[in-house]
C-alpha cells in the first residue's frame, strides 16, 4: 500500500488517483461572499438557461458580478449528472478547493463523490478576507497565524466539524492584497509543515513561496493556482513550487485565452519543468456546465487536449500531466 491521502469517502491510497483534476468546484456559494464584501451589490435572480448564456458572458462583471444563480452549486443531482462526462472521459479525482467561506460543505461533497463514484479531495482554509464575518476577521487579526493554523491542522487530522470528513488540501488560500490574507498563508505554511499536505494558492504571487519558506514550509507542496500572463512561471518552478494552469475554457474579453494557456504548457516544457505542471478548469460558473451550454467537466479533455497533442506532446506527456504529476504533488 502507498501513501494514503484524505478524500472525502476516506483515506485512499496515492496509486488510486488516477487521471485528477486539481482545482475545481462542485459545491458552493460565491454570490453570498460578493454580497458580504459590497453589501451596495445589487445581482439579478434571473436564472441561468441556455438561451441567456451569451448574454451572461458578455464581459467579466457580467460573470462575476451579476447573475446570483450563476455562482452557486447547491444541486447534488445537477453537479452528479455533470460529473458523468467527466467520469467518461476517463477522469477519476477532483480536487474541490472550495474554502469556508464560500459554504463548503463537506457532506454534499461525500454524497457527490458517492453518486458519482469518483474520489473527490476537499480542501480547507479560506479564500477571500473582506468576505469573512466580522467575528473571524477580528480573530484572525488578533489571534495571529499560529491559532489560524491550528484550526487546518485540527480539520486535517481529525475533521471538519463533527463531519470527520478531513481535507486532502490546503486551499485554494487567499485572493487579495490584505493584511488578513498574508496571516491566512503564513497559518497555511504553518500547517502544511505539520501535516504534510499541499497547498493550492489562488495567486501566483511568488510572496506566497517567500513566506512559504520564512515558515519552514515545502515548496514543493505549493501550487501557484491561476497562471496568467503576469505569472512568474520560470522562477515559481525553480523554487520547486508546482504552476496551474487552470482555467481552461474561460474564453472571454479581459482573462487569457485557452491558446495562451496551451503556450503556457509548451513554455513548461521547453523550460524542462513539465513534471512541475498541473492542469485544471476552475469550474465555477453554472454558464461552464454542460446543460447550460458549456464545457462541463470534461473540456479539458474534449477541446484542450487536442490542441496541447497537436503542438507536439505527446499521448504519454500530456496523460504524465494529470496522472504523475499529481502522484508528485501528493508523495
Amino acid at each position: 500500500m502507498g501513501k494514503m491521502i484524505n478524500s472525502v469517502r476516506g483515506p485512499i491510497d496515492i496509486d488510486s488517483l488516477g487521471v485528477t483534476l486539481t482545482h475545481e468546484h462542485l459545491w458552493f456559494d460565491v454570490a453570498t461572499l460578493y454580497k458580504r464584501a459590497h453589501p451596495d451589490l445589487v445581482m439579478t435572480d434571473e436564472k441561468v438557461t441556455k438561451e441567456n448564456r451569451k448574454k451572461i458572458l458578455r464581459d467579466l462583471h457580467s460573470v462575476v458580478f451579476e447573475y446570483e444563480d450563476n455562482l452557486c452549486f447547491n444541486d447534488v443531482g445537477m453537479t452528479v449528472k455533470e460529473l458523468e462526462s467527466f467520469k467518461a472521459a476517463g477522469g477519476q479525482t477532483i480536487v474541490e478547493v472550495s474554502t469556508a467561506d464560500i459554504a463548503r460543505n463537506p457532506l454534499k461533497l461525500r454524497e457527490i463523490a458517492e453518486k458519482a463514484g469518483i474520489n473527490v479531495i476537499m480542501g480547507g482554509s479560506w479564500y477571500w478576507f473582506p468576505s469573512l464575518d466580522d467575528d473571524f476577521r477580528d480573530f484572525i487579526m488578533t489571534q495571529g497565524k499560529n491559532k489560524v493554523a491550528d484550526i487546518l491542522i485540527k480539520e486535517i487530522y481529525e475533521g471538519v466539524g463533527d463531519t470527520g470528513i478531513k481535507p486532502g488540501v490546503i486551499g485554494e488560500v487567499g485572493n487579495g492584497d490584505y493584511e488578513g490574507t498574508d496571516i491566512i498563508y503564513h497559518a497555511a505554511a504553518i500547517a502544511q509543515k505539520e501535516t504534510g499536505v499541499p497547498v493550492i494558492c489562488h495567486s501566483p504571487d511568488l510572496h506566497v513561496l517567500d513566506i512559504a519558506e520564512e515558515e519552514g514550509a515545502d515548496l514543493s507542496k505549493f501550487v501557484m493556482g491561476h497562471w496568467s500572463l503576469l505569472c512568474p512561471m520560470e522562477e515559481a518552478f525553480r523554487r520547486g513550487a508546482f504552476v496551474s494552469v487552470d482555467q481552461f475554457g474561460m474564453n472571454f474579453p479581459g482573462i487569457e485565452s485557452d491558446d495562451e494557456r496551451v503556450g503556457a504548457v509548451l513554455r513548461a516544457f521547453e523550460l524542462g519543468y513539465e513534471k512541475k505542471l498541473l492542469l485544471s478548469q476552475d469550474v465555477c460558473w453554472k454558464v461552464r456546465l454542460k446543460q447550460f451550454g458549456g464545457g462541463g467537466y470534461a473540456e479539458i479533455f474534449d477541446s484542450v487536449v487536442p490542441k496541447i497533442r497537436a503542438k507536439g506532446i505527446s499521448d504519454a506527456e500530456i496523460n504524465s500531466l494529470f496522472t504523475d504529476n499529481v502522484k508528485r504533488l501528493f508523495m
